[in-house]
């Protein structure tokens, strides 16, 4: 099957789209089109590999690494360096917009965990750098 990629998912595979569904390839790199074979097929999205690069990008490059389409252990030897660090400088400031636009919208009550502490029946937080018990009530 023939698809365009059209960008990159959050983990670095290429994204495309077959008939509105989205399809994450591994390795693959916007502005490439690629014969795929899906590997995995489910009702909102599937997976694919890239078995034919028909239009290759100009940041592709061979993997310095024999085992690297098999191993695993690296996600960017296929593309350019500069191409890697670009799309983790993006991850990074994708990253910090959320947390921009979640502390200018979120004042009180953001926490999702705390830890309480109960001492004789009582409950409550410890005093900074200590084990003595502040009681709460709510």
């Amino acid at each position: 099957m023939k698809v365009y990629i059209e960008k990159y998912d959050d983990l670095g595979k290429g994204l495309a789209y077959i008939d509105n569904k989205v399809c994450f390839i591994k390795n693959g790199i916007p502005g490439e089109k690629v014969d795929i074979e899906i590997t995995k097929d489910k009702k909102s999205y599937s997976n694919g590999i890239i078995k034919k690069i028909i239009t290759k990008s100009d940041l592709r490059q061979e993997p310095i690494c024999k085992y690297y389409n098999e191993c695993g252990g690296c996600n960017f030897l296929h593309l350019k360096k500069d191409e890697e660090i670009k799309f983790k400088i993006n991850k990074c400031l994708k990253f910090f917009n959320k947390l921009d636009y979640f502390y200018k919208t979120v004042d009180y009550n953001y926490r999702n965990k705390v830890v309480l502490h109960v001492k004789n029946g009582e409950y409550g937080f410890y005093k900074e750098k200590t084990n003595d018990l502040i009681k709460i009530d709510y």
